[in-house]
């Protein structure tokens, strides 16, 4: 298994049209590394590739 953690950090957040917020979002993924290859695996729709096991918003 591989962990890989995705930040997109500074985003500008519009609340009701006036309010302005700075967000980060981080988003983790685990990727089962050993089927990433193996197109089989690509078309199976239960296919357990990629997995999200967290993620995290924080507001400024």
């Amino acid at each position: 298994m591989l962990t890989v953690s995705i930040t997109f950090a500074h985003r500008i957040v519009i609340l009701d049209g006036k309010q302005k917020l700075h967000a980060t979002d981080t988003l983790t993924y685990k990727i089962n590394i050993n089927q990433f290859g193996m197109p089989e695996a690509l078309k199976d729709s239960n296919n357990q590739i990629i997995k999200l096991v967290k993620d995290n918003h924080k507001e400024e």
